[in-house]
């Protein structure tokens, strides 16, 4: 066969999968058997659970790396294999595309965080309905902790309340601050605080964890700026998150694989709307939810 045959078969092949609608993945584009996901501790329980799911629809494995949003961003930054990044923030994804490593587009919004205080029962013969005087009683008995505001962004949502319940200043002598949201609370467990904000995903009301003497207030959102958690898709490649195959139903596994890669079909479920719905078990509000920006926009609370 001539070259000229072969090059003519090898373009008519080409054209025809374009025709019919049917992409030619690059390398890094191309469906794998198994998913590299880099995921921030908070959100690791979660992420587990619902990768489980996809596996099963699809039968895509996805193997799990997790750690802190700072390390696996700098392991990004230096080459990691990582399919997906689930960040605890919006920060470190968008600068992953602003420095070129991954496609501009390849950054979306998929959870928002919840923050929530919490406290020890048994301090309290009556426990305050009153989110500041809860705070403050805490403060009468020990000290309160928190993550770093300058690091962690459930840190930054804290202070944001501090400042507007007018605590932050008198809690200068009696605040323990977490360099992340999991040092912080292992503050709390381990008795060295009275109390300490954390992330609503890690409480015992929401891991159904049986634990009388941990009580928990979910922090209303309006008294801070979004906690909003988002991810990027590790190519240099415009990934292609519309339609959402996962909001087709009957859902068509054979033409899904054939059409979408691995990683931007594992994205499509995180993003669809069985899933978005059961984020709330988990302690966090869907990614819709994210759109509102700036600083709260509340009364102050007087002590």
């Amino acid at each position: 066969m001539s070259r000229f045959l072969t090059a003519a078969i090898f373009l008519t092949a080409i054209l025809a999968m374009l025709l019919l609608g049917k992409p030619v993945f690059s390398a890094e584009e191309r469906s794998v058997d198994t998913l590299n996901v880099a995921v921030a501790a908070n959100f690791a329980k979660p992420l587990q659970f619902f990768a489980n799911q996809f596996s099963q629809i699809t039968g895509i494995e996805t193997r799990i790396t997790v750690s802190s949003s700072g390390t696996l961003y700098a392991q990004l930054q230096h080459g990691a294999q990582f399919d997906v990044f689930l960040s605890a923030d919006r920060q470190r994804p968008i600068a992953l595309a602003e420095s070129g490593v991954v496609h501009t587009e390849n950054v979306v919004n998929y959870a928002q965080g919840q923050l929530a205080f919490v406290y020890r029962t048994s301090d309290f013969t009556q426990v305050p309905d009153a989110l500041s005087e809860l705070v403050l009683s805490a403060m009468s008995m020990g000290k309160v902790a928190m993550a770093n505001p300058k690091l962690a962004p459930y840190g930054d949502a804290a202070k944001d309340v501090l400042d507007t319940l007018n605590l932050y200043n008198d809690m200068q002598t009696h605040r323990v601050i977490g360099k992340n949201v999991l040092q912080t609370y292992q503050f709390f467990t381990t008795n060295n605080v009275s109390g300490a904000f954390v992330a609503y995903s890690l409480t015992p009301v929401v891991m159904q964890e049986q634990d009388k003497n941990i009580g928990t207030f979910l922090v209303p959102s309006s008294l801070h700026k979004p906690i909003v958690q988002s991810l990027a898709i590790n190519s240099r490649v415009k990934a292609q998150l519309v339609p959402n195959r996962f909001n087709e139903l009957p859902f068509n596994k054979s033409d899904a694989l054939m059409r979408v890669s691995a990683s931007n079909l594992f994205v499509q479920y995180l993003l669809s709307d069985k899933v978005q719905a059961q984020l709330n078990e988990w302690g966090y509000l869907p990614a819709k939810k994210t759109d509102i920006v700036g600083p709260p926009e509340v009364e102050l609370v007087q002590k």
